[in-house]
């Protein structure tokens, strides 16, 4: 279960530090897409959302928000299957939860807390193939 201590304390650039490390370990694989135009990289991903009100392991697709002003780090899932607006954080910023990249399986984990998550969350994204 997800405690408090799930919730790490890290500035804005470490986490997009710990963005780009996991965008640089997955560079070539098939289901990283890059549009520089937009400013985006789209990614097919398992998503593993863990929190004390609910959990669920879902397929869906990613996109990592980059060099985009404002939004510069901003991470957005599809909705798919249960994984749904109504019952999870389908948007994450840097400035609002942390991230950290994962190197034993060079996963991304977003954390966070939130009343409609019922405290601590944590959100881990695994690269998969499209």
């Amino acid at each position: 279960m997800i405690g408090r201590s799930a919730v790490p304390k890290q500035s804005y650039i470490e986490s997009i530090n710990q963005m780009n490390t996991f965008i640089s370990a997955w560079k070539g694989h098939p289901g990283l897409v890059g549009d520089v135009q937009l400013g985006q990289t789209i990614i097919s991903t398992i998503v593993e959302y863990e929190a004390k009100r609910r959990s669920i392991k879902e397929r869906t697709r990613v996109v990592i928000h980059r060099y985009a002003g404002p939004d510069d780090g901003k991470i957005s899932l599809d909705e798919r299957g249960k994984l749904v607006v109504e019952k999870y954080h389908l948007d994450f910023h840097p400035r609002w939860q942390a991230y950290s990249f994962i190197p034993a399986d060079k996963s991304l984990r977003i954390t966070g807390e939130s009343d409609k998550m019922g405290g601590a969350y944590a959100v881990n994204l695994t690269p998969t193939s499209p």
